[in-house]
């Protein structure tokens, strides 16, 4: 399918969005992924009382006790009694089965870390995986992998969207903000998250989502989205390679070294709050499993 008959099914407000490049300032890149993203409901209208509502503390940080997909909203789809055994299990309960809360703690760039600074370290790339969606700070992999190495590594995951937003912040911000990193990690995320970015004049930043989502939303014949869908996960697939060659191309420049790990690599030995991301114990392994890597190129 070409490009012209794969836009031919799309809404025409949506047209623009895949034909124009836009030059974004920082501030509006970061209010965009914090809303889109890491830190829901950031730009909504709810009342300041909502619990939902991102709060912003004395220190610059954004913190919420939600993330897509681990909400209230989610949790209450776990009603089988095997279900909140293995959620009990895991840890995720108490022995009543009420949830127990996670902090959701982002810096003034819109990433789940302590604020940027000078600091030598590690830049970890990937999606909820990496950001830790469904697990307390300390438990995601760079978190683990900072306690292996013995060095501070930095948290660059973004939820749900793919490695185009963060391409995007590591080709104009990377140097600015963290200047002295000692390697670059990527965990790459799964494919279909090609992107799309629709700008919210009104509000001034965009909103990411990706392509999959609204087809999944369309009411079309089943074979053009089959199509289409399979174009998405294709361009997908296109996207990230190139991606991981960029931040590859990135640590080159810098003489750093750069290491890669996809999922299938580190299959699942538990689970994270929302029951589908990892868990700790994997992000355990794949923290092993990058120290490994770097270490052999160090």
């Amino acid at each position: 399918m070409s490009k012209t008959q794969w836009l031919a099914y799309l809404k025409p407000d949506y047209k623009a969005a895949a034909l124009v490049e836009y030059s974004v300032n920082k501030q509006i890149f970061v209010d965009s992924i914090r809303a889109s993203s890491t830190c829901p409901y950031f730009r909504s209208r709810l009342p300041d009382d909502d619990p939902r509502k991102p709060i912003l503390d004395h220190e610059g940080y954004y913190i919420t006790p939600y993330q897509p997909g681990d909400d209230p909203a989610h949790h209450s789809r776990i009603t089988s009694s095997r279900q909140k055994k293995q959620w009990r299990f895991y840890g995720w309960t108490d022995d009543d089965f009420n949830v127990l809360p996670i902090e959701y703690k982002t810096n003034k760039n819109g990433f789940r870390d302590v604020h940027f600074s000078n600091e030598p370290g590690v830049a970890c790339f990937g999606c909820s995986n990496t950001f830790g969606t469904g697990l307390h700070s300390d438990q995601t992999w760079p978190s683990q992998l900072q306690k292996k190495l013995g060095q501070k590594t930095w948290n660059l995951g973004i939820p749900g969207l793919g490695l185009e937003p963060l391409i995007w912040y590591a080709l104009n911000w990377l140097d600015e903000d963290l200047p002295n990193l000692t390697a670059i990690a990527l965990f790459v995320p799964p494919l279909g998250r090609a992107l799309r970015a629709r700008f919210k004049k009104e509000q001034n930043y965009f909103f990411f989502d990706r392509w999959k989502n609204l087809l999944d939303r369309e009411t079309l014949n089943t074979d053009i989205k089959h199509e289409v869908l399979d174009g998405v996960i294709a361009t997908s697939q296109i996207a990230t390679n190139v991606a991981i060659k960029t931040l590859e191309l990135i640590a080159k420049n810098k003489n750093i070294p750069f290491v890669c790990l996809t999922m299938d690599e580190t299959p699942a030995n538990d689970w994270a709050r929302d029951m589908q991301h990892r868990g700790p114990q994997t992000m355990d392994s794949i923290a092993d499993r990058m120290k490994d890597k770097l270490q052999l190129k160090l």
